[in-house]
Parts: C-alpha cells; sequence; structure tokens
C-alpha cells in the first residue's frame, strides 16, 4: 500500500481544528474547555475506542492464530507436513496482514516507541542473510528450541530476517516464473530448517503485535492468555497510550491538552477546508513544526500555489507537501476522460505536463538582488517577453504613500519603510502573472519571502558589488563601502530565498538569456 496515499485518522482528527483558533490555550479565561478541546475530546474518544483499539485486537488475533498455525507445521515436521497446513497459513497471514495495513494509518504510540514498526515491516528481506541462517547450525538449534525461538530470533536476528515479509516469503512463491500472482509453497519445496525459522518469526510477530494490543487497549480488556505470552517473554506494556490519549489534560496523561494529543501522531494532514484560500492567503492554524511525525502535507486549495500549510511544511522539512493544483488538473483529466470518451495514453504523464504548464503561465517571477542589480531593466524585459505585468515594488510604496523613498527613510526610518514594503509585498505577492521588482531590503523580512514564494519563483539577478551605483535616490547606497557592507549582509540571504542565481555580469542580453535559462529549468523539472 502506497503511504502517501494513507490518511492517518489522527491526522483527520488534527485537521478538524484547522478553522479553529491560532490559541495554544486549551482552555478560556473562565476555565472551561473551549469548542475544539470539546470537540477533540469527543473525536478522540471514539477513534481509540472503536477503530484503533479494535483494529489492534483484531491483529493480535489473527497473528495469534498464525504462529499457532505455523507451530503445528513445525512440530509435526517435515514428513507431515501437508498443502492444507500451508494453504490455511497463507490465508491467516492475508488476515493479519490486512489488520496490520489499516493501523499503519497511525504509526505512533507503542508501534514507535517500542519500535516495533520496522521490527515486523522492513522491506526488502536480506535474502543473502537468510540464507547463511538457513545453513547455521547453532543458529537452527536455537529456533528449534519451540520454548525460546520467538524470543531468539526477536532480540538476534536483525529486521531484514523478521515480519510479516520474512513469513510472506516462507508461505508462498510466484505461480510461473514470470508471473507476479503468488500461491502457496508446494510441500516438497520446504525443509525442516524453513519450518523452525517460519514458527520462530511468527511467534516474534505474534508478541509484538499482542504487545500494540496491551498498550492501547482499556485497562482489564485483554485478554489474560496474551498477557501470559507477553510476561513470558518479558516484553513490557506498562504504558497505555489510549488512556494518554483519552484522558489529555488530565493528571497521568503525557499530553496537556487534545489537541497536542492529536498533533503528536499525525503523519499525513490533508487541508480539506479554505483556509489560507486567495483572497484570504497567510492563514494557517496547524502549528506543522509541533508534528514531528509528519510524512506528508496536502493541500486542495490551488490558489495560491503554496498556501501558508505548505509553505510551512517545507519549513518543516516534511518530505513531501502537495499543493491543489495538481488534484484541479487530475479532476479536468480524469473527467475529460469520462465525459468525452477520451483515453489518455498516460493520464498521469499528462497531469504533470498541464499541471508544468499552468505554473509556467500563472506563476509570479519576483527578481531580488542589491540595489541598481538590474532588476528593473532586465525586469521590463522579461516581462514583456513572457506576457506578464511588470510591477515595481518601490513604485508602488510610492504611489501608495505619495512621497519618495528618501522622505520615507527621513520621516519614518528604515523600519517604517520596511513595513510599507512588506504591505505592498503581500499586495502583489498573492496576485499571478507578474512581473516583480522587488527592493534590495525586501529579503530582510521572512514575511516577505513567503509572500513571494506563496504564488511565484524568486530569482537572484547577482551583479558584482564593484558594478553598483552609488548615492542617488537610494538611502542605503551612500559610499562603495556601505555598499560592500551591506551586500556581505544580504547575499546568504538572497541565496537562501532564490530559486535560481542569475548572473549580471556582461551585456543585457547575456543577463535576459540566463534568466530564461533559469526558468525553463524551474518550471521544467
Amino acid at each position: 500500500m502506497n503511504k502517501v496515499l494513507k490518511l492517518a485518522l489522527a491526522a483527520a482528527v488534527t485537521l478538524s481544528a484547522t478553522a479553529c483558533s491560532d490559541n495554544d490555550n486549551s482552555k478560556p479565561s473562565d476555565g472551561r474547555p473551549d469548542a475544539q478541546e470539546t470537540a477533540l475530546k469527543a473525536v478522540i474518544g471514539d477513534y481509540v475506542d472503536n477503530t484503533v483499539v479494535p483494529t489492534y485486537r483484531g491483529l493480535a488475533d489473527a497473528t495469534m492464530a498464525l504462529a499457532e498455525t505455523c507451530d503445528d507445521m513445525c512440530r509435526g515436521g517435515i514428513e507431515n507436513l501437508t498443502e492444507a497446513q500451508i494453504r490455511k497459513a497463507g490465508e491467516q497471514w492475508i488476515d493479519a496482514r490486512r489488520y496490520w495495513e489499516l493501523s499503519e494509518a497511525w504509526l505512533f504510540g507503542a508501534a514507535s516507541d517500542y519500535n516495533i514498526d520496522p521490527h515486523v515491516d522492513t522491506w526488502p528481506l536480506d535474502k543473502k542473510a537468510m540464507d547463511a541462517m538457513l545453513g547455521n547450525p547453532a543458529q537452527m538449534a536455537q529456533m528449534s528450541d519451540r520454548e525460546s525461538a520467538g524470543e531468539y530470533v526477536g532480540s538476534s536476528l536483525g529486521q531484514g530476517l523478521l515480519g510479516f515479509h520474512a513469513i510472506e516469503y516462507m508461505i508462498f512463491e510466484p505461480q510461473s516464473a514470470s508471473a507476479t500472482i503468488t500461491s502457496p509453497r508446494p510441500v516438497s519445496r520446504f525443509t525442516q530448517n524453513e519450518l523452525y525459522y517460519l514458527a520462530a518469526v511468527a511467534d516474534d510477530l505474534r508478541n509484538c503485535c499482542l504487545r500494540l494490543e496491551a498498550s492501547w487497549a482499556p485497562e482489564g480488556t485483554v485478554d489474560a492468555a496474551k498477557l501470559a505470552i507477553l510476561d513470558e517473554a518479558e516484553l513490557s506494556y506498562d504504558k497505555n497510550y489510549g488512556d494518554y490519549m483519552k484522558k489529555a489534560g488530565s493528571a497521568g496523561s503525557t499530553y496537556v491538552s487534545y489537541a497536542e494529543a492529536v498533533r503528536s501522531g499525525a503523519q499525513i494532514v490533508i487541508n480539506t477546508t479554505p483556509a489560507g484560500m486567495y483572497p484570504n492567503v497567510g492563514v494557517c492554524n496547524l502549528d506543522v513544526a509541533a508534528m514531528p511525525g509528519l510524512e506528508a502535507v496536502v493541500d486542495v486549495v490551488y490558489n495560491p500555489d503554496k498556501t501558508e500549510l505548505i509553505l510551512r511544511a517545507e519549513e518543516a522539512g516534511v518530505p513531501v507537501t502537495v499543493g491543489g493544483l495538481e488534484m484541479l488538473v487530475a479532476q479536468a483529466v480524469y473527467a475529460a476522460e469520462y465525459f468525452l470518451d477520451r483515453k489518455f495514453e498516460d493520464a498521469p504523464a499528462e497531469i504533470r505536463r498541464i499541471t508544468a504548464a499552468l505554473r509556467r503561465d500563472t506563476l509570479n517571477i519576483a527578481l531580488i538582488g542589491m540595489p541598481s542589480s538590474g532588476k528593473t531593466t532586465l525586469g521590463k524585459l522579461l516581462a514583456k517577453q513572457l506576457g506578464r505585468t511588470f510591477v515595481d515594488l518601490d513604485d508602488a510604496i510610492v504611489k501608495a504613500d505619495g512621497r519618495s523613498i528618501p522622505d520615507i527613510f527621513a520621516a519614518e526610518g528604515e523600519d517604517g519603510f520596511r513595513a510599507k514594503e512588506t504591505e505592498q509585498t503581500a499586495r502583489f505577492g498573492k496576485e499571478n502573472r507578474q512581473l516583480l521588482s522587488c527592493g534590495g531590503g525586501v529579503v530582510k523580512r521572512p514575511e516577505n519571502l513567503r509572500a513571494l514564494h506563496q504564488n511565484g519563483v524568486v530569482l537572484f539577478i547577482d551583479r558584482p558589488v564593484e558594478a553598483l551605483a552609488v548615492g542617488g535616490s537610494r538611502p542605503l547606497s551612500s559610499s562603495m563601502e556601505a555598499l560592500r557592507t551591506m551586500e556581505a549582509q544580504r547575499r546568504p540571504l538572497y541565496r537562501a530565498a532564490a530559486d535560481a542565481v542569475v548572473p549580471n555580469t556582461g551585456t543585457l542580453e547575456d543577463a535576459l538569456r540566463a534568466a530564461m535559462e533559469a526558468l525553463d529549468e524551474i518550471f521544467d523539472s
């Protein structure tokens, strides 16, 4: 199963809070639980009791049955092995795997803390190590002791020799050399050592899955026989993650609020609300940085191209971030197939092509760099060639304020000017099909960069400091020494903010060509 497509229930719960307040306090000033906490309490209780616990219980029961069958196969010996036993084990493996696939939607708590996920679900198998192990008399002697075999393999074998996939390899094989469909292995292809190994790994898998159930289920609801197996294997289950979540904010819970409980377990976040959609950009009520287990963030909003949620996810280093434009295009492609009876040879490739073309056509292009680096001159040429509206943000500031930039600096200082710059950057940054020439200091405020990146790409126009103009209407370019100091401070900011660097060291035509090549690389990648 493709993990990117799995929606963790915990993540879905998290999304229920996206339209709520940014306030991290779990209670209002009068001491009563706020609306978000009340709603989350009800959802979390249902989630634990009716989803997590039944799934883990089903998983535990299924692996118990699988381990018993594998044990029977092993104790009976190779001479008594039957096709019916192998087929039964295969059916039980499929049943157990189904429960495991369901539980992968919330791989936190015991699955993470006890390292159960990689222990039982590592792929691919280490076939070379498996062959060596099956031929090792000392290891096989350990596995032949049915009372301790499970504990031995669980503590002594690498993850590439354990879990679901090791058992799968023992039980199933392709129906033919070219087939992808599998069937139970014939009796003739088993060895006694493989039966020892199969039974031992099945015991270890069962123990891990029993531990999952015992670590989530309410006290007194786990079968005594299951607990006895865990006690004999010396596997602790002293934490109860279900209680921790259901009793968030109370004594004995590790979570100070239900919101924190939800955040802690989210792996995938999908925003299906209009939060952050144009014209109300910059809105996001999820603290992505407080969700360390996130593997993917998806936003169905496509305007702006990168919502505040997506920008936060990128900053937090979430491996997969996807905006809503791909979904919009996919809807159109598959609608064309359905309603127009038009079949695309490769629909996913067509979606990627159209999405890239739309981004190339609609996204802003923002030019950053030192004062007098050529942003305005080059920007006007680029705008004409690309059919975009040219906007000089410094001119927009002057027009909105009614004073020149030197006059603004004289009256309000640099801080006053920067505030006005941020206002205009936010105003134009959320639009599209523009060529934005930014002031040299736009990179000094992170919010400006977010505004530029939400709906555009950023090019750093890099001109040698010796070629920059001194004085004139630029208050901070009073001398070459001032320019050198400023350039040293800002260069790292320019490079960090830019999607590409465009050198402006030769002719204007050279710079224009370099800019077009950089854009081609960005949009074609």
